[in-house]
């Protein structure tokens, strides 16, 4: 069966997508559709080194950003706008893997504490979605945006 490009099906020309988590696997994958579908697209991640690499491929900007750090989720948002005036999507796909021990990451999560694997990566899921949404423009206007959360 041949492919469809995705371009046929899905119009994204003028949106501004961020994508978090978006430096490999499940978040790549999604950015370099959004991409093809036209959006402009800001991959953010923890992993510098992997996220420059992959808006390079992807042809996205980057911002390195810790979802669990509501300055970095601000300054992400901020960045975003300022480069293409608005974010139309979000997608929070940030996430821990592999799970370990909240001790391990007890300062960059914060609340956070005891040897709850799930409850950490809930945590800075949750963490994350919300500074999101509330940095975003979508929060403070009403204008309809698309919000995804493949995190949790």
């Amino acid at each position: 069966m041949a492919k469809i490009p995705l371009a046929h099906i899905l119009q994204l020309d003028g949106k501004t997508a961020i994508v978090n988590g978006g430096a490999k696997g499940i978040g790549r994958g999604i950015a370099e559709y959004l991409r093809e579908a036209g959006a402009a697209v800001i991959i953010s991640d923890i992993d510098e080194e992997a996220g420059r690499k992959a808006s390079t491929e992807v042809g996205a900007d980057f911002v390195r950003a810790d979802m669990s750090s509501e300055e970095d989720v601000g300054e992400l948002v901020a960045s975003a706008v300022e480069r293409h005036g608005t974010v139309d999507i979000l997608i929070n796909n940030a996430g821990i893997y592999p799970l370990r021990p909240a001790r391990d990451d007890s300062q960059r999560v914060g609340s956070c504490t005891g040897h709850q694997p799930q409850a950490l990566r809930s945590d800075m899921s949750l963490r994350g979605i919300m500074a999101s949404i509330a940095e975003s423009p979508a929060s403070r206007s009403a204008s309809t945006n698309a919000w995804a959360d493949s995190s949790l």
